[in-house]
C-alpha cells in the first residue's frame, strides 16, 4: 500500500527546505554589505529600491555614494523634463520639427 499524501505536511516540508520569497535578503545583511550590494544597481533601479522599504531607503541615503548617485539621477531627470517642456513648446511653433516629433519621442522612449 502506498503511503498517504498529506498536502499540508508537504508544504511545511517545502517551507523548511526552500526559503520564503518574502525574506528581506538585503535587510538581513550587515549595513556595510547591504550598501555594497545596492551599489551594483543602476540609478533607475535604485529609485525603485528606495520605494520598496524604509530600511532600504535609509540604507541608500546613509551611504554617501548611493545618496549622491540618487540625487544626481533625480536632478538629471528633472533637467531633462524641463528641457522637454521647452522643446515641446518650441516644436509646436515650428512645423518642420513638429512633423518629426513622434520619431524623436520613439527614440526618447527607447532610452528611458
Amino acid at each position: 500500500m502506498a503511503p498517504s499524501f498529506n498536502s499540508s505536511s508537504f508544504l511545511n516540508f517545502l517551507n523548511l527546505i526552500i526559503p520564503s520569497r518574502k525574506t528581506d535578503i538585503v535587510g538581513n545583511l550587515p549595513p556595510e554589505i547591504g550598501c555594497l550590494v545596492l551599489r551594483q544597481l543602476d540609478e533607475a533601479t535604485l529609485i525603485n529600491v528606495i520605494s520598496v522599504s524604509r530600511y532600504w531607503r535609509e540604507l541608500c541615503l546613509m551611504d554617501p555614494v548611493l545618496a549622491k548617485r540618487i540625487k544626481n539621477y533625480r536632478n538629471e531627470k528633472k533637467r531633462l523634463r524641463q528641457a522637454q517642456r521647452v522643446y515641446d513648446g518650441r516644436s509646436r511653433s515650428i512645423p518642420a520639427i513638429s512633423r518629426y516629433y513622434h520619431i524623436l519621442q520613439m527614440f526618447d522612449d527607447l532610452y528611458d
